[in-house]
């Protein structure tokens, strides 16, 4: 969560993330407008092909500080399709991704 709080301020208006998922990393990076940039990278259990979309990190944030849960899942079937997030607890949340031109 600090990683994606970190990155969401980064972002500043501009509101959007790009997350790179790729061989078992999920990399955080933002750009705002006047041109502070954050990036970190996170282990994740994670095999698939390489997945990269935008997200607000404000949508992200509200749900998992409603999981009270120590592990969560969160599922990207490519860039544009929305985003499943569960966890143990009977619990589903859908995040759409961000349309950036």
């Amino acid at each position: 969560i600090a990683e994606l709080s970190r990155a969401g301020l980064s972002a500043g208006e501009n509101r959007d993330v790009k997350h790179t998922l790729d061989n078992g990393v999920l990399t955080l990076e933002a750009t705002d407008s006047d041109f502070s940039r954050a990036k970190t990278s996170l282990p994740v259990v994670y095999d698939g092909e390489k997945v990269v979309t935008d997200l607000n990190p404000a949508f992200i944030l509200d749900v998992l500080n409603c999981i009270d849960d120590n592990e969560v899942e969160v599922a990207f079937a490519d860039g544009h399709s929305p985003v499943a997030i569960t966890s143990s607890i009977p619990f589903l949340a859908v995040v759409m991704p961000l349309r950036i031109s």
